[in-house]
């Protein structure tokens, strides 16, 4: 991913400087022993991404979902404008961080629109099979 974001930075006609974000904005609230994640931008200058989700203040039980979005493009966008493309990009690719902020895991999730409703569905009808007397 750090060479990917380097070529990115090449792209827009900025040297690679090792920085994959400048700039991080959130907005969250402390629910006993959990970090309840409502907004996390993390702004760059060839990808930015956002988020949200919930931790555990040690770092364990991480539990976040991010959506990426080309660089500063909400910035340059008029006010009425800003949330489209977050709101279409979280829509196409959703990346899953779980386990904990020392030991990571991302997963990504291809299409969430039509992903998510689907496994809501299959864990719905999804009944526990019951033993049979004997």
């Amino acid at each position: 991913m750090p060479i990917a974001l380097e070529l990115l930075k090449a792209v827009s006609l900025r040297a690679p400087d090792g920085i994959a974000f400048e700039e991080a904005h959130a907005a969250v609230k402390i629910e006993g022993r959990r970090l309840k994640v409502e907004k996390l931008d993390l702004l760059g200058n060839a990808i930015s991404l956002g988020g949200r989700g919930a931790l555990n203040l040690d770092g364990s039980g991480v539990d976040l979902d991010f959506y990426a979005v080309w660089a500063r493009i909400a910035q340059v966008l008029p006010v009425g404008w800003r949330d489209v493309p977050s709101s279409v990009s979280s829509q196409f690719l959703k990346i899953k961080m779980r386990g904990s902020l020392v030991d990571p895991t991302f997963t990504p999730e291809p299409v969430p629109f039509l992903v998510e409703p689907v496994q809501r569905l299959l864990e719905k009808t999804a009944k526990p099979q019951l033993a049979s007397p004997k």
